[in-house]
């Protein structure tokens, strides 16, 4: 797995303005479940695991432009700090470790993309099929085609940690930044047709960035809704793992949100994908 490193983003950033009207627009957000049980929408009980769609409600369209949709990173907010030991748990059956937020996390196979990139780094020691100390911290994937008009999904298997028993925590809300990138399209009829060998060129004009607030790498003109960012939430089993007598029937969440460090290290296409100079909108093709 390569780790990602933070590249110039100032050509493609210089042309990523976002239009005042983009909360009119369906947001990035984790897919609500279509079979609504106890943990409904987008709650998943502890100790499971799932199967999670990004879901891309549409392309990074400003201006009445169409802009199609050829990249999508996210990042899972999983790494050292901070340590949810004293609140969730992975366990050996014998052992108990420290419980991420999310862990054992893969991608799924999906040829609607050229490449899918899982990028690992550290985080709290786990136990998944043995002991371990890395997982995958951010997933890229590149050079698909999801036109404007169209929704596109990017999967990923997850599992959830268990709540101590001794914890007042029963909710860890998950929150996972997203970012577009895409590329202009051409606003005629064909804009409303899927082909899969149109718009081969590697151009990238617009990001969309679904994160809270801006970063270095991720100005406030690349930010479609601030305040906003994709999440689910895990629940506690109350009626396996009830809340100690001490919480008084009160339980706690705890929201997880990636450090802006995290976001520049992993949410940029990795080095090579963007030329360094130039206008974003200068016809150069990525490498």
């Amino acid at each position: 797995m390569q780790q990602a490193r933070p590249i110039l983003l100032a050509a493609l950033l210089a042309t990523a303005f976002i239009s005042t009207d983009a909360w009119a627009f369906p947001h990035a957000n984790i897919r609500s479940k279509d079979t609504l049980d106890a943990y409904s929408g987008r709650n998943y009980q502890e100790g499971t695991s799932a199967v999670l769609s990004i879901n891309i409600g549409h392309g990074c369209t400003m201006s009445e432009e169409s802009y199609t949709t050829r990249m999508v990173t996210a990042l899972f907010p999983n790494g050292l700090d901070p340590d949810l030991g004293g609140i969730a748990y992975t366990t050996d059956g014998t052992t108990n470790y420290e419980g991420n937020a999310l862990f054992g996390i893969k991608p799924l196979v999906d040829y609607d993309w050229k490449e899918i990139v899982p990028i690992k780094g550290n985080v709290p020691t786990y136990y998944n099929h043995g002991v371990k100390t890395t997982d995958v911290r951010a997933i890229h994937w590149r050079w698909g085609y999801i036109p404007d008009n169209f929704v596109g999904y990017a999967d990923v298997s997850v599992s959830f940690p268990k709540f101590r028993p001794d914890t007042c925590y029963n909710k860890i809300t998950v929150d996972i930044p997203v970012v577009q990138y895409c590329s202009a399209d051409s606003k005629h009829q064909e804009d409303h047709v899927w082909k899969r060998d149109r718009l081969k060129k590697k151009d990238l004009h617009r990001i969309y960035a679904w994160m809270k607030a801006p970063t270095s790498m991720f100005p406030t003109e690349t930010i479609v809704a601030p305040g906003y960012v994709a999440s689910l939430t895990i629940v506690r089993n109350l009626t396996t793992n009830p809340l100690p007598p001490s919480c008084g029937g009160t339980g706690q969440t705890l929201e997880l949100y990636p450090t802006a460090a995290d976001i520049d290290m992993y949410l940029p296409p990795l080095d090579g994908d963007l030329p360094s100079s130039g206008g974003g909108g200068s016809g150069e093709h990525v490498h």
